[in-house]
């Protein structure tokens, strides 16, 4: 059997398990995590360009805060639904002492109990940028202080819960209760989100089999990178903002990304992890044993 082959095979059962497989090369030297194939599903909680156009749309999730109103949309949505805290929004308006906790699980209370995930409330302070503007930033070490009583609430209730990842957390990963952990957030900056501090959190959640979801994505290419790090889910406003060609658009990229889905075993065998200096060549690679398969069975 090849090395491609056994690749395949590797893919096959990750598919069938759900569960990461572990793959050697011939001499030895290094081994591979291969992860299942499947392709990412994009989460948004827009109203516009319409909710009927949204929820029409079998691989467009749902992602519900305390202030959505679509709820009564999500018991029966195809492609399913998550929910979030609202706490980053409730920050970014300078508004995060607003968080009203028993508001919140009245609310989730009234959801269905088939979410993907239930975010935990989070802990968020504020960094002040060189031009003056303060920004909302996670605090990791009290995010995890916190975690066991909302997990074990939110359990309590019926649903799977999430930790929401911020900046710093791959240094407590031992702190981590993963016992009470279904499913990873990654929340935080924008640079530790694509960053190696994100790719550890990532691979402890794979290796106990978590769901792992990534926030705020809103191109093709942090989309095209939230799928090679081996993210199930992820959520942005990019159809919030831009109308309705945007929900076209991002079913392009969304059949771009069945198409490359399960091509990237590099990125775990990487010791510098740099996705930006990789992912167009892995990209272009898929693309061509794509064609050349559709070719292969055309004849």
């Amino acid at each position: 059997m090849t090395r491609d082959e056994c690749i395949r095979e590797c893919q096959r059962k990750a598919n069938q398990t759900g569960r990461p497989q572990v793959f050697q090369d011939c001499f030895g030297f290094k081994t591979e995590i291969v992860w299942p194939s499947k392709p990412i599903l994009y989460l948004t909680g827009a109203t516009t360009p319409s909710e009927r156009e949204v929820s029409r749309h079998g691989n467009l999730g749902l992602l519900v805060t305390p202030d959505s109103r679509i709820e009564r949309h999500i018991g029966s949505h195809p492609a399913g639904f998550a929910v979030d805290n609202g706490m980053f929004g409730l920050a970014k308006r300078h508004q995060e002492a607003k968080f009203d906790q028993e508001r919140f699980y009245r609310w989730l209370d009234t959801l269905p109990r088939t979410a993907l995930f239930v975010a935990a409330p989070d802990v968020l302070h504020f960094i002040a940028l060189q031009d003056g503007e303060e920004v909302p930033v996670g605090d990791a070490a009290a995010t995890l202080v916190q975690y066991p009583v909302h997990a074990r609430r939110i359990r309590a209730m019926g649903f799977k819960v999430a930790l929401v990842g911020q900046d710093g957390i791959e240094a407590l990963l031992d702190e981590i209760p993963w016992d009470l952990v279904d499913a990873i957030f990654l929340g935080g900056s924008d640079a530790w989100k694509l960053g190696p501090g994100a790719k550890a959190l990532i691979d402890q959640a794979k290796l106990r089999g978590c769901h792992v979801h990534m926030g705020r994505v809103n191109s093709f290419a942090r989309l095209q990178l939230a799928q090679d790090l081996g993210c199930d889910t992820a959520d942005g406003t990019f159809i919030t903002y831009g109308g309705d060609i945007n929900v076209w658009r991002l079913q392009g990229w969304i059949s771009d990304l069945r198409m490359t889905a399960g091509h990237f075993t590099e990125y775990t065998a990487l010791n510098n992890y740099n996705p930006f200096a990789i992912v167009h060549r892995l990209r272009e690679r898929a693309r061509r044993e794509q064609r050349t398969h559709t070719r292969q069975e055309a004849k």
